[in-house]
């Protein structure tokens, strides 16, 4: 009797390790239309990993991405988000989006993030080649807490480049009296050009990392219109 009770016991605590074990790993699946005709030609999964903690104390959560072609791995990618929120959402833009008449065929726009003002949205930027490469283009994120916050203003340049710039909305110090319109602070910084040579992009800072290069005081409604 004692023996079972022994075996039993041991069957709990082993049920009870995997249990939390799976726990700790969350995994979902994302299909990808690289060629951008409607036509799911692959997927990509999102395993969540360990966390970790900067300087500052500061949680980071560690991704794997795994991309897949016709059920075949063909790369893999680790990143991280600072600041990560247990119900934010995954999603997938592809072929990226670059405005109503342009879009980037071979590049797909992961985007975390939860769907609530106040909240950091997290980007990451990848593009296949012909031989079925996958590179990691860039990540950035967005952060809006109504009516003021940070966003990308993204253009194209040509077939072959286009352009991103850190646009900022922020309140101004300007008083309003008689219930004239507020007043917003509009600035533009880290003006960046990705180009693509032979099979390979890249990407060029124009302008400093973090530095401002445009500002300009304006009524708020103009200046949510730009972000518009």
């Amino acid at each position: 009797m004692t023996k079972k009770i022994s075996i039993l016991l041991i069957v709990i605590v082993v049920f009870m390790l995997l249990s939390a074990f799976g726990k700790g790993i969350h995994s979902i699946k994302i299909g990808i239309d690289w060629n951008g005709d409607s036509k799911e030609n692959g997927f990509v999964t999102i395993t969540k990993k360990e966390k970790q903690s900067t300087q500052e104390g500061n949680k980071i959560q560690n991704f794997d991405l795994n991309f897949y072609e016709n059920s075949k791995k063909i790369e893999k990618f680790s990143i991280q988000i600072e600041g990560f929120e247990k119900n934010a959402k995954w999603s997938a833009e592809s072929p990226f989006v670059i405005d109503s008449l342009h879009q980037k065929k071979s590049f797909v726009l992961l985007h975390n993030g939860f769907p609530a003002c106040g909240y950091a949205q997290n980007y990451f930027l990848f593009v296949k080649n012909i031989r079925n490469q996958i590179q990691k283009l860039d990540e950035w994120d967005t952060y809006f807490d109504a009516p003021y916050g940070t966003y990308q203003s993204i253009k194209p340049i040509s077939e072959h480049s286009f352009s991103r710039v850190t646009v900022s909305i922020n309140g101004s110090d300007k008083e309003v009296i008689n219930d004239e319109e507020e007043f917003a602070v509009v600035t533009k910084s880290d003006s960046i050009i990705y180009y693509q040579e032979k099979d390979r992009w890249f990407k060029k800072h124009i302008t400093p990392k973090g530095s401002i290069f445009w500002e300009r005081e304006m009524k708020l409604d103009d200046a949510l219109k730009i972000k518009l």
